[in-house]
């Protein structure tokens, strides 16, 4: 993250009521608290290892015009228009059960995990999202043919899989940047929940201010929901699309 966006957002975050002491004792200076957060988040080691380094004790959705560049930019991708997002569900996987109902948060990959998921009710006007063939199809949801018999089928699964690429490298990158998300070492669902907003909210910060991370995200991209990796999705990434997320 470069120093000026860190600055930036320690600024607009710094009049927060959170950040105001209650009591006689102040609180650390807001930069340090979020240097913390931000190793926290980097970090795969144990809580313990962080704040011992440290010394310390254990959305929006778019606007009109806004709409318009998302609309247009998938388009550009490849056609298709009034597209406002593609959708779809990755795992935070937790590396011990949770406290409370430790069932729910089995997956099928035999892993504790947080599932995140999109708001439907989002979706205005002629707006529609695109998901995979896990989603069924609805107003404002296309997804791919589940069996395409035809070639037309398999053309136009193609044609959809070059425009949804961009959620899958959204997750992708979303990982490579912040590897806690790889291995929650929380028992807490509700704070696993805190960690993976704050991650994808400062994650869209750097985004929007251009402070790009460069690792390989390719090796964070998961399976889908039904169970199958997008091959064609995969073969044409660039880094036009990486970006597009």
């Amino acid at each position: 993250m470069h120093p000026h966006n860190f600055q930036q957002l320690a600024n607009l975050i710094r009049s927060h009521h959170v950040f105001s002491s209650q009591g006689n004792k102040p609180q650390a200076c807001v930069e340090f608290q979020l240097a913390v957060f931000f190793c926290r988040l980097g970090s795969t080691g144990s809580l313990f290892e962080v704040c011992s380094r440290f010394g310390i004790g254990e959305g929006t959705w778019p606007t009109s015009e806004e709409r318009k560049k998302v609309n247009e930019g998938f388009e550009n991708l490849g056609g298709l228009k009034n597209v406002i997002g593609a959708v779809d569900g990755t795992y935070i996987p937790m590396r011990n059960a949770p406290n409370k109902d430790p069932e729910v948060y089995f997956t099928r990959k035999k892993r504790y995990a947080i599932h995140c998921q999109d708001y439907s009710h989002l979706i205005q006007d002629d707006d529609y999202l695109l998901g995979d063939s896990a989603y069924p199809i609805s107003p404002f949801l296309i997804p791919p043919f589940k069996d395409p018999s035809s070639r037309k089928h398999k053309k136009f699964n193609q044609f959809h899989s070059c425009h949804r690429v961009v959620i899958e490298n959204t997750f992708g990158r979303l990982k490579a940047r912040f590897r806690m998300l790889k291995d929650l070492d929380i028992k807490m669902v509700k704070m696993g929940v805190l960690f993976t907003c704050c991650a994808i909210i400062l994650h869209n910060f750097l985004e929007i201010n251009m402070d790009i991370w460069e690792g390989d995200f390719n090796n964070n991209i998961e399976e889908d929901d039904n169970g199958e990796n997008d091959n064609y999705t995969l073969r044409n990434n660039d880094e036009v699309l990486k970006r597009t997320g």
